[in-house]
């Protein structure tokens, strides 16, 4: 999900806010807005979009961070962490970049495992063809 979002911002960055299409950009305010995030305070929401959804990458990418240091922490290997996780991150991040913008949609379509599909949907809606990505892509 991370990748999927980090490539969403990139390609909103390409075709810019102001050209996106009506439904993008409500799959954007579906995600950014979702139940699941901490972070939901009224001077978020006043953010622009690309912002909001930079801030729940970040989220995201902060919660991975503490799971992994707490698994670390549970081995009691807490000291190994900080070289483990960049090396883990690097590892995935060099597999998963391979990945095209529709195999990464297929992956978190059929995922049940660390990602809600609650939220997948909102960027990748159920019985749709292609989601917001691809659409970007294609853009």
């Amino acid at each position: 999900m991370i990748e999927y979002v980090d490539r969403v911002i990139q390609r909103v960055k390409n075709v810019g806010e102001k050209d996106m299409r009506e439904n993008w950009a409500n799959c954007m305010d579906k995600f950014s807005n979702h139940y699941v995030w901490h972070s939901k305070d009224k001077e978020f929401s006043q953010k622009p979009r690309l912002e909001q959804m930079q801030g729940r990458l970040k989220e995201m990418q902060d919660r991975r961070r503490r799971l992994i240091k707490y698994l670390y922490k549970r081995e009691e290997r807490l000291g190994e962490f900080e070289s483990g996780y960049s090396e883990q991150i690097e590892k995935k991040s060099g597999i998963v970049e391979k990945f095209s913008g529709a195999q990464l949609e297929e992956l978190l379509r059929t995922s049940t495992k660390n990602v809600a599909q609650e939220v997948v949907q909102t960027l990748i809606p159920p019985g749709s063809e292609n989601g917001l990505l691809v659409l970007l892509e294609r853009a």
